[in-house]
């Protein structure tokens, strides 16, 4: 019996990287996970979910769906709300990295990783607020990242999505709290992962020299943050930001 047994977890982004570390994480914990990917179909995702569920006799259902489209997203969620008894935990896991200078970034690049960076978690975290402020419980956790927090060149889209996800996670987490939700969020910084190494080697050195610890993280030390603010460990923990970064 794992800390999340009879728990039910909302995963956005859950094919790859952090959100691939969380899907196993919780599942070997007992929760049943819903995940939404952007490719369903893929063979390497629906593998991992076989291996899961031999591992763990993991229950996990896969809902594909593309961020950008709020649409069909709001239908989604509202279908999942319907039949699904209660859901404890969800995670706005899914974003996208763009660099570029600001006088470079067109207003469609823009618009793109905000769709996928803030308004999809918006529309997540107000359904699913609604419902979990019925149950009186729910842990609410976005992924943020440092990069929301602290200001570099070349970052305009990435860190305004990111920041303003920040503010609406305090935000939502002041109106929610008497209902018995929670909201945090977690902001990782250089983490090992594909989107951690889309700086060249020289740019990732860079970041790294001014990392108090000197190296970069790993998904499991994002994914030990996210199980224990989704736990009743945190019962007390709400409407923060907390930094998985090293030092920075």
């Amino acid at each position: 019996m794992g800390q999340f047994s009879g728990k039910t977890v909302l995963l956005t982004g859950a094919n790859r990287g952090i959100g691939k570390a969380l899907l196993e994480a919780f599942s070997k914990e007992g929760a049943t996970v819903i995940a939404l990917v952007r490719n369903a179909k893929d063979e390497s995702y629906l593998n991992y979910i076989k291996s899961l569920q031999d591992k763990y006799e993991a229950s996990v259902s896969t809902h594909e769906i593309e961020l950008t489209d709020n649409e069909k997203l709001t239908k989604l969620l509202k279908e999942i709300i319907k039949t699904t008894p209660q859901i404890d935990v969800v995670i706005n896991n899914a974003g996208i990295a763009y660099g570029a200078p600001f006088v470079m970034t067109s207003q469609d690049k823009l618009k793109e990783v905000f769709e996928v960076n803030f308004f999809a978690p918006v529309t997540i975290m107000q359904l699913m607020a609604r419902k979990m402020m019925k149950q009186g419980s729910g842990s609410i956790i976005n992924m943020a990242s440092v990069g929301g927090i602290e200001v570099n060149p070349g970052y305009l889209a990435y860190g305004a999505s990111k920041s303003s996800l920040i503010f609406a996670t305090e935000c939502l987490s002041k109106e929610v709290g008497l209902y018995g939700v929670r909201v945090n969020a977690v902001a990782p910084g250089l983490i090992d992962t594909s989107m951690g190494h889309y700086k060249n080697e020289t740019e990732l050195n860079k970041v790294i020299d001014r990392t108090s610890l000197r190296k970069m993280g790993t998904v499991d030390d994002v994914v030990s943050i996210c199980l224990y603010l989704a736990s009743d460990k945190a019962k007390f923990i709400t409407g923060q930001t907390i930094r998985v970064d090293g030092g920075r």
